[in-house]
């Protein structure tokens, strides 16, 4: 038997649509992990203009190469095993924050082209959505721009949250800030 169309139970007096469920529900997306990797060759990516800070990254090459931060005051110690970064602010057109450790010129000055061309698209991602590939016969990154067409949108950062956040959200549980630390226990021979 047919329902009428004015009861309550007919279907099209029960549908809603999926924006009127998220206008019933407001939510707030919480940034609870940061993770610290290069942008994906196929990730278009935008850089934060002020969270940038040097920093010391420890890669460790048995765990995946899981990326630990090294607290300055323990840099000698690690020696160079170690390596010197910049750790940028990115988020991608889905909304995901990372950090981006970036090669910085050592004691002696010198750099190399794949250094230099990723240093140039964070900076280039301050300013407009970029996408990074690496070209292997030239030895350096290609940058490519989001055509205007596409979509020129500011990105949308985290509310209230600061550079130390993100920090703490990318290296609670990998920051090596002692002689103690089993990484370190095992690069010294003593695990």
């Amino acid at each position: 038997m047919p329902v009428d169309s004015s009861s309550p139970f007919h279907p099209d007096n029960c549908r809603k649509s999926v924006a009127a469920y998220q206008h019933e529900m407001p939510s707030k997306r919480l940034l609870v992990k940061v993770p610290c990797r290069k942008p994906g060759k196929q990730e278009w990516f935008r850089t934060h203009p002020e969270w940038r800070t040097p920093a010391t990254i420890l890669t460790d090459e048995l765990d995946g190469g899981t990326p630990y931060l090294v607290a300055h005051s323990f840099r000698e110690a690690v020696g160079s095993d170690a390596k010197s970064v910049e750790l940028v602010a990115c988020i991608n057109r889905q909304g995901d924050v990372f950090l981006w450790p970036i090669s910085i010129p050592g004691p002696d000055g010198r750099t190399n082209t794949w250094q230099d061309s990723a240093r140039t698209a964070s900076q280039k991602a301050g300013e407009m959505w970029v996408r990074m590939t690496a070209n292997m016969t030239a030895g350096y990154y290609d940058l490519h721009a989001l055509p205007e067409n596409v979509g020129s949108e500011e990105p949308a950062w985290p509310e209230d949250v600061a550079l130390p956040e993100l920090l703490e959200k990318a290296f609670t549980g990998h920051l090596i800030d002692g002689p103690n630390h089993p990484i370190i226990r095992r690069l010294w021979g003593l695990a």
